[in-house]
């Protein structure tokens, strides 16, 4: 499923789901940012730290930019 079909798929699905339904998405979605933006880690550099930091440390801006685009969204429209 291409990105445009999952998007369209979730706005479909989301209004007619459930109070519960949605809660537990949000939820969910806030685990994925708090993953996201976990601080880097040995792991992060690869076996013998393979990968260059400025690689890694990019990666890690991009994932944590997301993240915090995603709670903004929940923010914004939860009026907090």
């Amino acid at each position: 499923m291409s990105p445009d079909e999952r998007r369209k798929t979730i706005r479909e699905l989301a209004a007619t789901a459930s109070r519960e339904q949605l809660l537990t998405a949000v939820l969910d979605a806030l685990a994925d940012t708090e993953s996201a933006q976990r601080a880097l880690d040995y792991d992060d550099y690869g076996v013998g730290s393979c990968r260059d930091q400025k690689v890694v440390e990019a990666e890690h801006a991009a994932r944590s930019g997301v993240g915090d685009d995603v709670e903004r969204s929940f923010l914004t429209a939860l009026g907090g």
